[in-house]
């Protein structure tokens, strides 16, 4: 996790301009920005654990959405009363004039998390969540490992020079090369086992009071 200010400079010994007459602060600030954003992309697809967080809380009998201090850039797991719901579309939701136990959820907008049905009885609520991502300032810190940190500082280096270049196409195999090893170091951070299991046949499921047209059924536990 390396300053910022440390990174600049590193980039400005790579790239040859100790003295600060071929890139300005902001510039190779903004290098630095666009890399965070696609190594964050590569981490959301690959190991997103990596960069979650989350939130617990209750909701209250009669209410139905939490609010984020933040924009959320993905819901990965929401529990209510320490069992797992599904997120939906809300195009999924055919009517709202049932009540009862929440058994789904689903985002409005970027801040907002609704539950339904509404119940008239509190329930504890457990979300992890990926915040959105916030643009680094020159006194901020990157939020990645010092392996990350390192591709982070390849990048930066490979843009300037691509910035200052004709002939492009030697940093460009350079940058490929680059991100398959950022793509490989992300991977190796969190292996994700993928098992398939049956939905619908896990429980008795009843279809009264069935509350959408894709089949998602209250279950009888």
């Amino acid at each position: 996790m390396l300053a910022v200010t440390d990174l600049i400079t590193r980039i400005r010994n790579a790239a040859h301009d100790e003295q600060k007459t071929g890139y300005t602060d902001d510039i190779l600030l903004g290098y630095i920005n666009d890399g965070v954003r696609i190594f964050r992309r590569m981490i959301m697809e690959n190991a997103p654990m990596i960069l979650a967080e989350e939130k617990a809380g209750m909701l209250k009998s009669g209410e139905t959405s939490v609010t984020f201090d933040s924009n959320v850039s993905q819901i990965l797991r929401v529990l209510l009363d320490q069992e797992q719901i599904a997120m939906v579309s809300v195009l999924d939701i055919d009517y709202t004039n049932v009540t009862g136990i929440p058994d789904c959820c689903y985002l409005l907008g970027f801040k907002t998390l609704k539950f339904f049905p509404v119940d008239s009885v509190d329930h504890q609520y457990e979300i992890t969540y990926i915040p959105d991502m916030q643009l680094l300032t020159l006194t901020d810190s990157s939020p990645f490992s010092n392996d990350l940190d390192d591709l982070l500082f390849e990048y930066a280096v490979i843009r300037a020079s691509i910035s200052n270049s004709y002939d492009m196409s030697q940093e460009n195999v350079v940058l490929n090369t680059m991100m398959a090893q950022a793509e490989q170091l992300i991977r190796s951070l969190n292996p994700m086992k993928v098992e398939s299991e049956s939905y619908w046949d896990d429980y008795p499921k009843f279809t009264e009071g069935a509350w959408n047209h894709n089949h998602m059924y209250r279950v009888r536990r």
